[in-house]
């Protein structure tokens, strides 16, 4: 039995159709990467003007899996793991929410910050080194998954109730609406680290802790209760209801009222960063119809099956896949497409690129697995 007792629960098992909604995660965010980084996004607008209308299309739908089936659902995975994962006593969340942030340096070193500075020195640009500070201070996935693992640390140690882990996030996302979005402007290092809590415009301000805690503080209460339900055809059929009606809701009175439901998950002007309570609200209830709609789509996969295993594999691999992903795709965008004369790239390139990141990554995460296993068992 587990340190709360999920053993008596029906359905503490592997949960397969989070394994295979973080393997479309995972491997959709390569091609939204290149996006971002080798399409010039800057040149987007939330309507797409100038594009022509396979662009807009194929822009939109790209954005929209970004904003709401990546980043957001991704973090509604960090709250059903850590009530799934079989190590998550509060010691252990608190050393691994700084294993987790030494993670977020390097990435942001071997992403960004060593590449701006060399390039700041070629071409003798300052600009380019405040640039590289922006990214090495801000508040990337990485940096707001330690500060999330450090609140639910908070959680164990305070055995707080599911009561509680949800109305927390919703009362520091309505205070977030309070608190200027320009606290620090000029200042990159100020202006970065109040970005971890609360979005900032004058920043690189992307997960602020107290405007996405919603997402795995939601995973982690409705995570709660699948364990305990002993019917999940019912179950999901419920939470698939409940989504569909309350996003088709949300989404016919934001556009009756004149809200462009397209910030909601566009990065443009980084809309989806600053969220609010109606586009978090929202994004939930997406989540949750498509959390229900994976669940029938492979409940019939079997255990012994390819698909099942090669799903497991890639759910396992995610932290290191999503670490090279991310150096492969900021080497790409700072030095090579540059120096090929290839940027921006077009979505044809765009997704050839993204396969071949794609099988590079999987591989080659595995054999980093594999030996930081086995340096584990050695020491």
């Amino acid at each position: 039995m587990s340190e709360s007792g999920e053993a008596a629960y029906p359905n503490t098992g592997r949960q397969f159709n989070f394994d295979f909604i973080k393997m479309i995660i995972i491997f959709g965010l390569v091609p939204v990467h290149l996006f971002e980084r080798c399409l010039l996004l800057e040149d987007y607008s939330v309507n797409h003007v100038g594009f022509t209308s396979i662009d807009s299309i194929l822009s939109t739908i790209v954005e929209f899996g970004d904003g709401t089936i990546g980043a957001c659902m991704f973090m509604f995975c960090l709250g059903v793991g850590l009530v799934y994962s079989s190590r998550k006593s509060a010691k252990f969340l608190f050393k691994r929410a700084w294993v987790i942030l030494a993670a977020a340096i390097g990435l942001a070193l071997l992403t960004n910050t060593i590449s701006l500075t060399i390039q700041s020195q070629i071409y003798q640009n300052p600009a380019l080194f405040n640039d590289a500070l922006w990214w090495l201070f801000c508040c990337d996935i990485l940096n707001f998954a330690f500060l999330t693992l450090l609140f639910f640390a908070l959680v164990r140690k305070l055995k707080l109730s599911n009561t509680a882990v949800i109305v927390i996030p919703v009362i520091l996302l309505i205070i977030s609406f309070f608190i200027p979005k320009m606290l620090f402007p000029g200042n990159i290092i100020a202006t970065d680290l109040v970005g971890w809590f609360v979005f900032q415009e004058s920043g690189y301000s992307f997960f602020p802790f107290m405007q996405w805690l919603i997402f795995p503080a939601a995973g982690y209460v409705f995570a709660q209760y699948l364990q305990k339900t002993e019917n999940r055809d019912k179950f999901y059929g419920i939470v698939m209801l409940t989504g569909a009606v309350s996003f088709a809701i949300i989404t016919a009175v934001s556009v009756l009222c004149g809200i462009d439901i397209v910030t909601f998950f566009t990065t443009y002007n980084a809309c989806i960063y600053n969220k609010t309570l109606l586009s978090a609200v929202w994004s939930l209830s997406f989540i949750l119809f498509w959390t229900a709609l994976i669940f029938f789509l492979t409940k019939k996969v079997s255990p012994a099956s390819r698909l099942h295993r090669f799903a497991e594999n890639v759910s396992r691999r995610i932290t290191v896949f999503y670490c090279l992903q991310w150096i492969i795709v900021g080497f790409l965008g700072y030095w090579i497409f540059p120096a090929l004369n290839m940027a921006p790239i077009d979505f044809v390139q765009l997704f050839i690129f993204a396969v071949i990141i794609i099988v590079f990554c999987y591989f080659v995460s595995g054999k980093i697995l594999k030996l930081i296993q086995k340096k584990r068992l050695s020491a």
